[in-house]
């Protein structure tokens, strides 16, 4: 690694990576909302309204919520204010998923005019939520230990590559309100009970198999990062309102690959209005 101070080098994601705000500032990681709306209410993505507060509203009431991605300004006042400090790496959602990367994009060169020698880099990392999480956190491990911008780069874009993410979702009526169906499209109308299991594969939503219950799909979630153990070096759980559900995954996938720790992260509202409660996913990271 360069010798360069690795804690002059700023790492920023939007709140679609679902990191908990007290862990992103004890980490030192900037997070930048995107906002959902109930009717004529609007909120800043796990600021001013909570994944619990929101799971009541999505379920108990009767406005369907939407959401909506940060605004070029969201992102330029951060950086901004983060580029006299060093340079800047900024890790996003799938551009395919949401518009928030080109509002980061239109944020930096709103930024590189008025500060010509600020260095900022925006990486898409083609996944959502615990993958992105999971994705973010080790980059900034990676550049506490002493990295330059262009190394984080690279260890940024490679984990963001050599991560999966696996999901199972009650229903895929909250993906198709939401447009996030994506390649799962043609299984609408056929599952009826049917549990979906669903892939990110290149930054969109694929479909990956079917369970019939809520256990067999925990089964299965657990049997196809298990089938792969050999080559996995992290991995890390996450749910809508499934906490215990995701707390037993998380238990049996650390005694199965032999890791010292399983994170579990809460989905919070932006991606819990897409994939809807009973939501419960895994993300792992391949050693290649």
């Amino acid at each position: 690694m360069s010798a360069a101070k690795s804690k002059s080098i700023q790492i920023v994601t939007d709140s679609t990576s679902d990191i908990d705000p007290a862990l992103a500032s004890d980490l030192g990681i900037h997070v930048v909302p995107l906002y959902v709306h109930f009717g004529e209410d609007s909120y800043k993505d796990s600021i001013n309204i909570s994944a619990d507060e929101f799971y009541e509203k999505l379920v108990g009431g009767t406005i369907s919520p939407k959401t909506s991605q940060p605004t070029p300004e969201d992102f330029a006042v951060l950086y901004r204010s983060l580029v006299v400090k060093g340079p800047v790496l900024s890790m996003h959602v799938s551009n395919l998923l949401s518009g928030t990367m080109n509002s980061a994009n239109l944020a930096k060169e709103m930024v590189l005019k008025e500060i010509p020698d600020a260095q900022i880099t925006v990486i898409d990392t083609y996944l959502a939520s615990l993958g992105l999480a999971n994705a973010v956190i080790e980059t900034k491990k990676f550049v506490n230990d002493g990295a330059s911008l262009e190394e984080a780069t690279e260890f940024a874009t490679s984990i963001s590559s050599r991560t999966r993410i696996i999901v199972s979702v009650d229903t895929l009526e909250y993906l198709v309100r939401g447009g996030r169906i994506g390649k799962a499209r043609g299984l609408v109308g056929g599952l009826l009970q049917i549990k979906p299991i669903l892939h990110l594969k290149d930054g969109e939503i694929h479909p990956y198999g079917q369970a019939r219950t809520t256990r067999k799909a925990r089964s299965r979630l657990i049997s196809i990062v298990t089938e792969q153990k050999d080559h996995i070096v992290g991995a890390a759980v996450a749910t809508t309102t499934e906490l215990e559900l995701a707390k037993e995954i998380a238990e049996t996938l650390t005694n199965e690959l032999n890791v010292e720790e399983v994170p579990i992260f809460r989905i919070g509202p932006v991606v819990g209005t897409h994939g809807g409660p009973g939501t419960v996913g895994v993300a792992f990271v391949l050693d290649l």
